[in-house]
């Protein structure tokens, strides 16, 4: 069961409000609001592929108007751009494949007809750009809390160390009582 305190803290809303209780009125209203309407969101800035906006809008409009602040605008457009440069890498791995033949078109002398040689094969260079940006997205949402579990706290998750009924008589044995 969660007190007052913990429920501030967790959410940040406090029931008293700056002049007293909120009335039913004021919270039936609140609880309205149209997101993206009423609220002031953070646009995509200038310079980002059309991919990357459209992503930037997708995410700012799908969470609270107060989730991101001013200083999550560069990781957050770093995010979107590694959207788009993922996009692409996949992209173009369906059309070329994860494996890239080397050929040469040579003729042949009896016929003069031309033949390809498969000299070799090596991986799409696509492939590593997929990976690395899948890489840096994963860092990124993680740090823009934009995955569920990195905006769960502890105690929401569950993990909450349950209360010993008596400390142990070995505590603070070693490394110095910490």
């Amino acid at each position: 069961m969660h007190s007052n305190r913990e429920f501030n803290l967790d959410f940040g809303v406090n029931p008293m409000g700056s002049r007293g209780p909120e009335s039913e009125v004021h919270k039936t209203t609140k609880a309205l609001s149209i997101p993206g309407l009423s609220e002031k969101r953070f646009g995509p800035p200038s310079g980002m592929s059309k991919f990357a906006r459209k992503t930037w809008k997708q995410i700012v409009n799908s969470l609270p108007s107060s989730h991101f602040r001013p200083g999550d605008i560069p990781l957050l457009k770093s995010y979107c751009e590694a959207c788009a440069q993922e996009d692409e890498a996949t992209r173009s791995i369906m059309t070329e494949g994860a494996v890239i033949k080397i050929s040469k078109l040579i003729y042949d002398s009896e016929t003069g007809q031309p033949r390809e040689v498969i000299l070799r094969t090596k991986a799409n260079p696509w492939v590593a750009i997929q990976t690395q940006t899948r890489h840096t997205m994963m860092q990124l949402a993680t740090k823009l809390r934009l995955c569920a579990n990195s905006r769960l706290s502890n105690a929401k998750a569950g993990f909450e160390k349950p209360e010993s009924e008596s400390p142990s008589k070995r505590r603070g044995l070693m490394f110095g009582g910490k």
